[in-house]
């Protein structure tokens, strides 16, 4: 992977020392913590704070969502006598727990090393999807170092390509990986917008990709304050009436490594206002539904949509206010939301039409927030700089903001001069 991986480390904090003189919770996890940090691994290790009762802290929630990866270490925490087993920290497991909900259909995986005398099967929701985890004996960690970083060496490459050898890593396997998205948006000076994404898949699953998403991708269109008509509507504007009226058009670019021009076909899956839920259908050169998708399978494909009317004027705006906090109806908005799991390689262009004088009353700035849910913490405002693009420098003013490895969502914010 081209940077460090992020790995949060669950543990115990318990540092009473075993009947056998042994290392204790503690420090089993600091010598795991120390083989991830060193050579040849290098990741960069975070871990929460000693567990208090109630809910996990927001902070630690945080951290687990950034990450690229949860490795859990399953140390034996009580001891049910009726049962004659060993359980490990609750706290542990309930991080586990919202790692699967944050790491759902990405990439990302849930890693562990469990103690001899843990039973996995007693990991509640970490053993959902035949989690598998590696044993150890904390009076003999040395004795098992080589095996724990072949295991661990693994991790990098099963992230970034969604796939690996013989299921020895706990995988929630995606069915298809989010390799680019260039999302382009055109403002102009009557207020219209066109929203153009060029996307870049690959299946990593084709039997789920198959039978559960039976071939295809959904994907939803908004924006803010605006109604959207119905699907049908749109998809029925022609490119020629695209200046005045609501438009949705696609085209299926590459398959098999082979160039196409091929309408792609949409189909509702959930409207509610300003937010169209479609399902996007590939189709091959005879027009009709590609019957089977393969793994490692590359899908490129672009879809553009467009309203009038999707940007107010200064008139229309609340006024900002004094202070620097950001009122969120003081501004147009635009931005892009993770919606597949971690995008490898994001670009979003605003091109904003020129005009005979300022366009802006406030340049456009960014935000960023790690969550891809609605109304998230987000970042402190990154004032934006213009670059010159000599395509269409004479026409636009264009912003453009590269990520590589792009989780949760990102959004610009301006207000017009006029």
């Amino acid at each position: 992977m081209s940077k460090k991986l992020t790995v949060f480390v669950s543990h115990s904090f318990d540092m009473t020392k075993p009947p056998d003189g042994s290392l204790t919770d503690v420090e089993v996890a600091e010598w795991f913590i120390r083989l991830m940090r060193h050579n040849p691994l290098n990741f960069n290790t975070v871990t929460g704070a000693k567990p208090e009762p109630g809910p996990i802290p927001a902070k630690i929630l945080q951290q687990i969502r950034d990450s690229d990866c949860l490795i859990g270490i399953f140390t034996k925490k009580y001891y049910d006598s009726g049962h004659s087993k060993w359980f490990p920290s609750q706290f542990v497991v309930c991080e586990c727990g919202c790692a699967i909900g944050f790491f759902h259909d990405t990439s990302r995986l849930i890693a562990g090393f469990c103690e001899k005398g843990v039973d996995p099967k007693d990991l509640a929701l970490v053993t959902m999807g035949g989690l598998q985890v590696i044993p150890f004996d904390r009076a003999d960690l040395d004795g098992d170092k080589s095996r724990f970083l072949a295991y661990l060496k693994e991790i990098p490459a099963r992230i970034q390509y969604g796939t690996g050898k013989g299921g020895e890593l706990p995988l929630f396997k995606v069915a298809y990986t989010q390799e680019r998205l260039h999302k382009i948006y055109t403002i102009y000076g009557d207020g219209r917008i066109t929203v153009q994404n060029i996307n870049r898949m690959v299946i990593r699953d084709a039997e789920r990709f198959n039978k559960e998403y039976k071939g295809m991708i959904p994907h939803e269109i908004w924006h803010e304050g605006v109604e959207l008509p119905p699907l049908d509507s749109m998809t029925a504007t022609s490119v020629e009436e695209r200046r005045v009226k609501p438009f949705l058009q696609g085209i299926f670019r590459l398959f098999h490594n082979r160039k196409l021009k091929v309408p792609l076909e949409f189909m509702l899956k959930s409207q509610t206002g300003g937010r169209l839920g479609i399902l996007v259908r590939f189709l091959d050169e005879a027009g009709q539904p590609v019957a089977k998708f393969k793994n490692n399978d590359i899908l490129e494909y672009q879809y553009a949509w467009g309203i009038p009317r999707a940007c107010k004027t200064k008139a229309e705006l609340a006024d900002p206010g004094p202070g620097s906090e950001v009122r969120e109806e003081s501004y147009n908005r635009v931005g892009v939301v993770e919606a597949h799991g971690k995008i490898h390689e994001m670009v979003l262009e605003l091109r904003f039409e020129r005009g005979r004088g300022a366009r802006f009353s406030k340049s456009p700035f960014a935000q960023h927030a790690v969550s891809a849910r609605t109304s998230p913490a987000w970042s402190s405002p990154e004032e934006l700089e213009p670059v010159e693009e000599e395509d269409h420098a004479m026409w636009f003013e264009t912003y453009i903001i590269e990520k590589r490895d792009f989780t949760g969502q990102l959004r610009v914010l301006w207000r017009p001069q006029e």
